[in-house]
């Protein structure tokens, strides 16, 4: 594991590749924050991981975002590439309904790269805390330009999420 610190401080990415900044992600509205603060991973595999613990809050019917709430009140979107809403679901097999507790690490559906990259379009995860919560650049400093897997958690702020 990249970090083991106390359960409640991990967080899991949520597909394997490699971790970026949120500010290079290639669409002005998440590389601008404006939905919030968090971070981007290039993914390699067709996995997708809860990051977190928490119940599903929101599944887009297009089935390219996905927003969970931890117990603390953290609420996290996973957003799945760039202008994928375009795709109308196809590509994207969920295994989670609104209402559904999810642990970090849990498989939650895959994602086929292929036609996305037929499509033409940008595949980049993005992680974002959308309920004003600060992530703590300076921790994840660390994890940029790494491969991880979704096996592998991150340590992201001092007093958990």
């Amino acid at each position: 594991m990249l970090g083991v610190f106390k359960k409640n401080n991990l967080m899991f990415s949520p597909v394997n590749g490699t971790i970026t900044r949120l500010e290079d992600v290639n669409d002005n509205v998440f590389s601008s924050k404006m939905m919030g603060d968090g971070f981007a991973v290039v993914p390699s595999e067709s996995v997708i991981v809860s990051p977190v613990s928490g119940e599903v809050t929101m599944l887009a019917e297009t089935k390219h975002a996905i927003g969970i709430k931890t117990s603390k009140g953290t609420e996290i979107l996973i957003h799945i590439g760039i202008d994928t809403v375009n795709l109308k679901g196809n590509g994207f097999n969920l295994e989670i309904k609104n209402g559904q507790k999810v642990k970090a690490g849990q498989t939650i559906g895959t994602v086929d790269w292929n036609l996305i990259e037929e499509n033409q379009i940008d595949p980049t995860v993005m992680i974002i805390f959308t309920c004003g919560t600060t992530v703590f650049q300076n921790e994840l400093e660390k994890y940029y330009g790494k491969y991880v897997t979704n096996e592998e958690a991150m340590i992201i702020r001092d007093e958990g999420i």
